[in-house]
């Protein structure tokens, strides 16, 4: 429960995941290729589980320093706004994503694909089976967002993806 307006105590129902969207916007010449990406259930309840499945291709291995960046935007009256970056959350640049990958425990569905969370990334076909995430995000107020990540490896785009969500 939170404070609403004047004192009144106000509860915010689960968020719904009702829309999801991805694209592949590497060139044909991006060392990373994105061939599936799915998300179940439908529509994906916050907090709760999450599935995720996907099967994508490092067609040249990948090290250091792998530069990252994140472009997150919300629907705000019609036009997308930029969301800020704040401790390393939202619209963000990151100088290596291998030197944050040292800092994770790699996932043990991402071990088992053959990805050891650590640069540098093997050239290789993988394919994550339909795994299971338990996932908290009911912090994220609702409405319609995008998502653009980009990868960059000396001077090459590494990958690239795009996402379109709606929360409700």
């Amino acid at each position: 429960m939170s404070v609403g307006q004047k004192g009144k105590e106000t509860s915010r129902g689960p968020v719904r995941l009702t829309s999801f969207s991805f694209k592949d916007c590497g060139g044909a010449g991006a060392l990373v290729n994105i061939n599936s990406l799915s998300i179940t259930p439908d529509p994906v309840v916050f907090p709760g589980p999450l599935n995720v499945a996907t099967d994508f291709k490092i067609n040249s291995p990948l090290g250091q320093p792998l530069k990252g960046d994140l472009y997150i935007a919300k629907k705000v009256l019609g036009k997308y706004i930029k969301l800020p970056c704040i401790d390393n959350f939202g619209s963000c640049s990151y100088a290596d994503l291998c030197v944050l990958l040292e800092q994770v425990q790699c996932p043990d569905p991402i071990v088992r694909i053959g990805i050891d969370c650590t640069c540098p990334l093997k050239a290789n076909s993988y394919s994550l089976p339909k795994t299971e995430f338990d996932v908290d995000v009911s912090f994220i107020p609702a409405g319609d967002y995008m998502a653009r990540g980009n990868i960059t490896y000396m001077g090459k785009e590494g990958a690239c993806l795009e996402l379109s969500i709606t929360l409700t």
